[in-house]
């Protein structure tokens, strides 16, 4: 399911895009995570996250199992500022 969303001199579509390590489904910009959207892993870990240039920018959740996770802020594809870690 690809729909878009146009925005001067740029175009935001949400779809379905598979990597060799996993799936994300969520808003792209030109082919790339932009946005808000979700990424499955080939270890069962779910990024729920802000993307911006396909790496987890802003607030996010990465669920490891029911009872690991973290939340918070990201930068860059990493934990930065605060954030939760439940084990």
């Amino acid at each position: 399911m690809n729909k878009s969303i146009t925005i001067p001199d740029k175009q935001l579509i949400y779809k379905l895009i598979e990597y060799r390590n996993g799936y994300y489904q969520g808003i792209t910009l030109d082919g790339t995570p932009q946005g808000l959207g979700l990424f499955f892993d080939d270890h069962s870990i779910l990024y729920s996250a802000i993307w911006k240039e396909g790496v987890p920018s802003g607030r996010a959740a990465v669920f490891f199992s029911r009872e690991q996770y973290i939340y918070g802020d990201w930068k860059a594809g990493k934990p930065n500022g605060f954030n939760v870690f439940r084990s």
